[in-house]
């Protein structure tokens, strides 16, 4: 994931010291926008 982040251009370690959580649904939110 951290590939697809970088390649993203979002910073991964900002929200890697986020909880697991929230940066689960961070993740699911790009993903779901980039998608369509």
């Amino acid at each position: 994931f951290a590939a697809l982040a970088r390649n993203a251009g979002f910073e991964f370690q900002k929200m890697w010291t986020d909880d697991a959580r929230l940066f689960g649904v961070f993740y699911f939110t790009c993903s779901a926008d980039t998608s369509g």
